[in-house]
């Protein structure tokens, strides 16, 4: 049996990165996942997931176009559950 196909992360211009509210500027699944890790703060986390908006799953969609990872995040209620999801979507990239 083959090994699943990887996908190559795709590069954003500027104006389609995705603004955390009065924090860092992420342009790749790559920086959400670090962010999520420690640069996000509850706060902002709180912002961009309340109630049923999920901000961060809507960017993975429209501007990243990954529909499955954005599914497996939009789950993801908490900030520590939504950074596993996007390590766990970061295995069907190719390293770079």
């Amino acid at each position: 049996m083959r090994g699943k196909i990887k996908k190559e992360l795709i590069e954003i211009l500027p104006h389609n990165c995705f603004w955390v509210n009065n924090g860092p500027i992420l342009s790749d699944l790559k920086e959400l996942h670090s962010a999520l890790k420690g640069e996000i703060t509850p706060e902002q986390f709180a912002h961009h997931t309340e109630g049923a908006r999920n901000d961060f799953a809507d960017w993975i969609e429209q501007t990243l176009y990954d529909k499955r990872c954005a599914e497996k995040v939009r789950k993801a209620k908490k900030q520590s559950a939504m950074t596993d999801k996007v390590r766990l979507c970061l295995k069907d990239y190719e390293s770079k």
